[in-house]
């Protein structure tokens, strides 16, 4: 075999060599975006689950806050705990109601015709042994309680690609690393087998 069919060889073998590796860095590229778009819609459902809960919780403890207000009643006291709900920034409106239904309290941040255009409502009911007393209702912003955990998961995104693109300068740091190490070794063997 000539020297020049060995060249021709070695620099087919180098580009096959290349390229595939190339392709498997383009492999490797779409399958971080699929997991990159996959994480992004689970950790916003999961965000988005955990701000409704924590609605829930504030419902839940009003709930069981006014359970001795109902068996003794305390109109005030209902009319109070109302209001501190209410007073939550993400709650529009807040009622409690007695087993038949008939209102005994209610608190409103804004009027009916300001109301927001997507509401989430929160029912709990209001009970002691066994026995249901009444209602806790909580008719909540649904699109400010949505804003903060779109922001954070906004903020947490941009910070996410920032060490993607550390990550492949990284790994382009350290393949050249490597590879001018190899050759810096091949050029030294050859060094030496010619000084031979």
């Amino acid at each position: 075999m000539t020297t020049r069919t060995q060249h021709v060889i070695s620099i087919t073998q180098l580009v096959y060599r290349r390229l595939r590796r190339f392709g498997f860095a383009i492999v490797l590229i779409i399958l971080i975006e699929q997991l990159w778009g996959s994480m992004q819609a689970t950790s916003m459902v999961d965000f988005q689950k955990h701000s409704e809960q924590l609605m829930q919780v504030a419902v839940e403890q009003t709930a069981f806050a006014a359970t001795q207000s109902i068996v003794t009643p305390e109109p005030e006291r209902l009319q109070s705990l109302a209001e501190q709900l209410q007073q939550q920034s993400l709650i529009i409106s807040a009622a409690i109601y007695n087993r038949f239904g008939e209102q005994l309290a209610f608190a409103t941040s804004i009027e009916e015709s300001d109301q927001a255009n997507e509401t989430m409502v929160l029912v709990e009911e209001i009970s002691e042994a066994n026995q249901v007393l009444g209602y806790v209702q909580a008719v909540i912003d649904r699109q400010a309680l949505l804003a903060q955990p779109e922001k954070t998961h906004a903020y947490l995104t941009y910070y996410g690609q920032f060490l993607l693109v550390l990550a492949i300068f990284a790994g382009v740091f350290v393949t050249s690393t490597f590879n001018r190490w190899r050759y810096r070794k091949a050029d030294n063997s050859t060094a030496t087998t010619a000084d031979e």
